[in-house]
């Protein structure tokens, strides 16, 4: 019996039937690894695309450094919401550094689903590479900001 099972979870995994993570665990497996201090561990859960010049690619890597010496600092982003739609996801994130604050610092968190793993846009807030992923994606973006937006409104409100 167990090796039926054991059969079963290997042919699921190798035919993409698992389910993914969901943008909150991508998100604490992103910090985890930046607050440790390497590098490709952090870059490995940052979206990429194959059609950028390399001198985006190392902008996006200075990025991920500069997120690193935040997280060696203390920094870190804890998920209040997310909302998904299809393979893109918009995460309100409450930046911390130790205790919490009574004052939330909200800032947005976008994130593609790529190879059927949530990863996040090196610059944290902006999905402006999506654009290298397509039009559509953009459009499906630019709606997550919209709903963020009016989040980020009431959660100020309700926090006052």
């Amino acid at each position: 019996m167990k090796t039926i099972l054991l059969l079963l979870s290997c042919l699921l995994c190798a035919t993409g039937l698992t389910k993914a993570d969901p943008p909150t665990e991508a998100l604490a497996a992103f910090w985890k690894a930046a607050r440790s201090g390497d590098f490709d561990a952090t870059w490995k859960r940052v979206v990429k695309f194959d059609n950028l010049p390399p001198e985006f690619v190392e902008d996006q890597k200075e990025k991920v450094r500069k997120v690193i010496k935040l997280g060696a600092s203390g920094w870190s982003v804890e998920a209040l919401e997310v909302k998904v739609d299809g393979d893109c996801a918009v995460i309100v994130g409450n930046e911390v550094k130790g205790e919490k604050s009574e004052v939330p610092n909200l800032d947005p968190v976008y994130l593609l689903k790529q190879d059927g793993e949530w990863k996040v846009f090196a610059k944290l807030t902006k999905f402006d590479l999506a654009e290298a992923g397509g039009k559509e994606k953009l459009e499906v973006f630019g709606k997550l900001k919209k709903w963020y937006e009016e989040r980020e409104q009431v959660i100020r409100r309700e926090k006052r």
